[in-house]
């Protein structure tokens, strides 16, 4: 073969390249294990979901929002890295329905598992200020990484999501027996402004994942990430409320102009 046969070759290639890109999009074709409701490439040529890749940046600005102010306020680091991986989740998320990639993908399922470990430990680690098993880290970074190879390599949907609704059920279950037992009102509100969200946005995903083709243009999967994000708010929200009231502070919580609380503890305070 000479190098006018190999320069012919090489051009066919990048014409059938190209041609590939211009039906699929800017990204190509989609190599991730799942495709949702939303027309690809409907809106702009780069982006191949548009309304779920900008809903995604919902849940990253919540979470900017909330790490900043939580840093500011100096709550423990427990809660500024549960911000963090939420926004790793919103900007996963908007890789992911931006691309339609398999890798980005995992930068979008990945962080939910992590954000779910480290608010299974804040519940489990919430009613004392010493660490009760001071391996409990440990036993979940090491767990991380072992689902973070299992999905990695095996790419499950289903899986994944049965995975998730674990992790999910679980931390509802510290939640809602903890709620049940305290006297603090704002704990039951932040519970229900905490799971509320979520329930609805799940719902709105599950019948758009039913009946797609009848209602494509309403995007709930986009309703499913501003809903999300919202939940994600006032998990946080309720998981500082319920730590400080378990060792003994006295909460101050304030409103910002969106009407969003924000956990206020005064230095060396004691509920009364």
């Amino acid at each position: 073969m000479n190098a006018f046969s190999v320069s012919v070759d090489v051009g066919r290639q990048r014409i059938k390249a190209m041609r590939l890109q211009s039906v699929y999009g800017y990204w190509g074709q989609p190599t991730s294990s799942i495709d949702w409701c939303e027309e690809n490439y409907a809106v702009t040529y780069y982006i191949a979901e548009f309304y779920n890749t900008i809903s995604s940046l919902v849940i990253a600005g919540f979470g900017l929002y909330g790490v900043f102010h939580w840093r500011k306020l100096r709550h423990e680091l427990r809660f500024i890295i549960l911000w963090l991986t939420i926004i790793a989740v919103g900007i996963g998320s908007a890789l992911f329905h931006g691309t339609l990639l398999f890798s980005m993908q995992m930068m979008d399922e990945l962080p939910m598992v992590y954000a779910m470990l480290v608010w299974i430990y804040i519940w489990m680690e919430n009613e004392t200020l010493l660490p009760r098993n001071k391996y409990l880290p440990i036993y979940l970074v090491l767990y991380g990484l072992f689902w973070t190879f299992v999905h990695s390599y095996l790419g499950f949907v289903t899986l994944f999501q049965v995975h998730f609704a674990v992790l999910v059920i679980t931390g509802y279950v510290f939640v809602i027996r903890y709620a049940i037992k305290t006297r603090d009102y704002r704990v039951k509100v932040f519970t229900f402004l905490y799971i509320t969200p979520f329930v609805v946005a799940f719902f709105l995903w599950s019948i758009e994942r039913i009946f797609c083709h009848h209602l494509r243009t309403f995007q709930l999967h986009a309703w499913w990430h501003a809903l999300s994000g919202l939940s994600c708010y006032f998990s946080v929200v309720l998981a500082t409320t319920a730590r400080h009231e378990q060792l003994g502070k006295n909460v101050q919580v304030r409103y910002n102009s969106f009407a969003l609380p924000v956990i206020h503890v005064p230095e060396h305070s004691k509920s009364h």
